[in-house]
């Protein structure tokens, strides 16, 4: 009898055990805990356009610190991450950092709701990345980032994914609406954004972008002047095609348009404005990766001011495309620019790479004071090691060829007395594994 009694509290012992469990692990919760410190020693000698010879180079170095925590539930997650941007000197721990500087934010902040596997909710800042992230990415080569602050849906299965983003800026809250200064660059922000796997080796997305570009209008009422708030609205619709034909060969094609109003000039101007995109890999051996592309951005005609008609750079990591040295970046020349591109990657075991690509950069259109359309070349050469897990050293040498034309876009003279331009850099990345709690 005591036996029986003994083997029959087992099994009641052992059935609650594995319903606890199994309620446990139905209602699972982590905390992961996650971090980024990195340093990067800067050596500007032309950055961004060539010095004068009446001028020097600049040395500093940027430091970015991420603390961040990420909360896990079956249900619905929370992210958030502070970040620290500053260079070295620019305040000291006995003083303050000005109100203008900022250094301390909060780069992520949200809260994500899963209604299903397929189908979630992301409210609060948040960092989009797109495609190859030239139209939206979290931009890690700035030191900052970038994020926005939105309300996402993203549905997604085996063979489709679609993601929308909804925003919407405001200086301070208030009872009357003053407008919107330009932290931001929109103070609306409408996104719509899809991809389809076609098969094994090809996919397809689409994009579709509405921003709202504030600007004031000054009218007469009554005899007074009278400031009215605005937006105009920049559209921006594209394609992306990527093709993986094999381990050896892979292609990645990109085509957007651009119209709407100008986020910049006179209000009454029409937008025009396209990009053309096409990159190559070729892998002949392992750890071995030749790539070769052209970007094509539409320029303004010197002749025809009806529309404006270069392309706008949005929210991606403009950096990553022509060329490190930025000099068509921040602001592309104004008859549009065409960038020819081919380069090496190699991996040396499994902690070194090496990269190094030639670009032969010119304008898309022809500019009557320019000597052709030439705007030189420029080489990058980059390396990065991985001594240990979580760590990275990159240290980066780039030069420009440049000519008349560059002189004469950067400056309006060709005849500018100009220094070679060259840049170095040496990043080091810190980012240890997440540490997770569960329970």
């Amino acid at each position: 009898m005591n036996n029986t009694y003994t083997y029959t509290n087992m099994k009641k012992a052992l059935l609650f055990a594995l319903t606890a469990a199994a309620a446990t692990a139905a209602n699972a919760q982590e905390l992961k805990i996650n971090g980024e410190y990195r340093p990067r020693a800067e050596l500007r000698s032309g950055y961004g356009q060539p010095l004068l010879e009446s001028q020097e180079a600049s040395f500093f170095v940027l430091q970015r610190s991420r603390l961040g925590a990420h909360f896990i539930d079956d249900k619905f997650d929370v992210k958030l991450t502070l970040q620290d941007s500053r260079v070295w000197g620019e305040t000291g721990t006995n003083s303050e950092a000005s109100d203008s500087d900022d250094a301390l934010t909060l780069f992520e902040a949200n809260a994500t709701f899963r209604f299903s596997d397929k189908f979630s909710a992301t409210v609060g800042r948040q960092a989009i990345n797109l495609d190859d992230g030239r139209i939206f990415s979290a931009a890690n080569w700035a030191n900052t980032g970038f994020s926005h602050d939105a309300l996402s849906l993203k549905y997604s299965d085996s063979a489709l994914t679609l993601f929308g983003a909804l925003a919407y800026n405001n200086n301070s809250a208030s009872s009357i609406d003053n407008g919107y200064t330009t932290v931001v660059k929109y103070r609306y922000l409408g996104l719509l954004w899809a991809s389809q796997k076609i098969s094994d080796g090809l996919s397809v997305s689409e994009i579709f972008v509405d921003e709202g570009l504030p600007y004031q209008k000054t009218v007469t009422e009554d005899g007074e002047s009278v400031t009215e708030n605005h937006l105009r609205h920049r559209y921006t619709i594209g394609a992306n095609v990527t093709l993986k034909a094999s381990d050896v060969f892979d292609a990645f094609a990109s085509g957007y348009y651009q119209f709407g109003r100008i986020a910049d000039g006179t209000a009454s101007q029409d937008l025009s404005a396209y990009l053309l995109a096409l990159k190559i890999n070729l892998k002949p051996a392992d750890g071995t990766k030749i790539f070769a592309g052209v970007d094509l951005y539409s320029g303004n005609d010197e002749d025809d001011t009806d529309k404006y008609k270069k392309f706008q750079w949005l929210y991606g990591g403009a950096h990553a495309f022509n060329g490190y040295m930025d000099y068509w970046t921040a602001a592309l020349p104004e008859s549009g620019l065409l960038d020819l591109y081919v380069g090496l990657n190699q991996t040396l075991g499994s902690k070194a790479n090496l990269e190094a690509t030639f670009r032969s950069l010119n304008t898309a259109k022809e500019y009557s004071a320019a000597d052709g359309r030439s705007l030189g070349a420029e080489i990058d050469l980059k390396a990065q090691y991985k001594p240990v897990k979580g760590v990275t050293a990159e240290l980066g040498y780039n030069f420009y060829l440049v000519n008349d034309n560059v002189r004469l876009y950067k400056f309006g003279n060709a005849d500018a007395d100009t220094q070679f331009p060259q840049y170095a850099y040496l990043m080091l990345t810190v980012k240890p594994s997440d540490f997770g709690i569960k329970f």
